[in-house]
């Protein structure tokens, strides 16, 4: 049972849930001294083993701060993969006041509306627009607030009323100006297409995400019958690939070119990119 009880919850359990399993403090201080059982706080042990684990530690936070409490702030942030900003301390926020401090955890103390709230891969969390919110009100740059908000985009977790309704009740500054703000592309490779390419070298104003030929594609250039595309980590995977070399194929067959350049190539060979994209403009709209 205590195994069972663990195997859902990352491989950790509660003092509650192993006396609910039948186990007692004797049996707590013998699993403890023989190593089956693992203090992490007080209150939560691992079961089995110390070995490392991202997602332990946090559901581990989360259950050593009591009933209602989520993991938030730089942690939800990491998990949810929308920045990758986790510290030594899990962040934990709780509903009530007077929760007593735990080694290794960073208590925030807030209401927690049902609708703010989610579990993602079985740990309690704040959805991703509370989770950005948080994370809003610790950054100073609206740079690193427009690459977060362009990653929930880009993961499919942004959902603009979501964040609007949590920015109404603790609004942030820099949450504002990057929702009036937003680019209508669909990841942060093209947001940085768009910066350090067609502004920097001034290229002639594209069409972005529109269809061509029954197909859409990141950017185009109508009178050149020129399409660009940014290829993200997804078009590694073989299907993925696969998919873009038909695509690719039927656009050629209908006189459309289309040139794919990588993240490394929009920050390191962003020159090159723009003489490329220049000189088949050029070229096809003679």
């Amino acid at each position: 049972m205590v195994a069972e009880v663990a195997r859902d919850q990352h491989g950790v359990i509660t003092t509650a849930q192993l006396h609910l399993c039948g186990v007692g403090r004797g049996g707590i201080e013998k699993g403890t001294r023989s190593g089956r059982l693992h203090r992490v706080h007080v209150g939560v042990y691992a079961v089995g083993h110390l070995a490392p684990n991202q997602l332990a530690r946090w559901h581990a936070a989360v259950l050593a701060c009591g009933q209602g409490a989520a993991l938030s702030h730089r942690s939800a942030a990491t998990l949810w993969e929308i920045r990758e900003a986790e510290q030594p301390r899990v962040d934990v926020t709780v509903p009530r006041e007077g929760t007593r401090r735990r080694g290794g955890i960073l208590i925030h103390t807030s209401s927690l509306p049902n609708a703010e709230t989610r579990v993602h891969r079985g740990i309690p969390v704040t959805s991703p627009a509370r989770t950005a919110l948080d994370v809003a009100h610790d950054l100073d740059d609206p740079d690193d607030v427009h690459r977060m908000l362009r990653e929930m985009q880009y993961r499919n977790r942004f959902d603009r009323v979501e964040l609007e309704l949590a920015n109404r009740r603790r609004t942030s500054r820099l949450i504002t100006a990057s929702l009036d703000d937003l680019a209508a592309t669909d990841s942060p490779h093209e947001d940085a297409f768009k910066s350090k390419v067609l502004r920097r070298y001034q290229l002639p104003e594209p069409l972005y995400q529109p269809k061509v030929e029954g197909f859409r594609v990141d950017f185009h250039w109508p009178e050149a019958r020129l399409a660009v595309e940014i290829d993200g980590r997804n078009h590694t995977n073989p299907a993925m690939m696969q998919a873009d070399h038909i695509r690719d194929n039927l656009l050629h067959l209908a006189d459309q070119l289309v040139l794919r350049y990588t993240r490394a190539d929009i920050n390191r060979r962003h020159r090159r990119v723009a003489d490329q994209i220049l000189t088949a403009i050029d070229q096809r709209s003679a």
